[in-house]
């Protein structure tokens, strides 16, 4: 099992097996890193308007560094997902 971490998310990946079915399975849990501050999105240590100006840039873009979520879609969810972490603050 490998843990990986960066300024956004904890991804662990494992392989398990699935006994009822006997085959072996890839594992992958993504969690929020709970040390940093998710609306810090330029990740520069300071929540600021530039945070919030870079996430809408991403997300008009359809960039997958909008997925704020990170359900692997770029969608409406991700903006308010993102615009109430960034009015809670740090």
């Amino acid at each position: 099992m490998t843990l990986r971490r960066n300024c956004r998310v904890v991804h662990v990946v494992g392989v398990g097996v699935n006994v009822p079915a006997d085959i072996a399975e890839a594992l992958l849990w993504v969690r929020p890193n709970p040390t940093t501050c998710l609306a810090d999105f330029n990740r520069d240590g300071t929540l600021d308007t530039f945070d919030y100006l870079d996430f809408v840039s991403a997300f008009a873009d359809g960039s997958a560094s909008a997925d704020f979520n990170h359900d692997s879609v770029v969608d409406f969810f991700d903006d308010l997902d993102f615009v109430q972490a960034f009015s809670a603050g740090c």
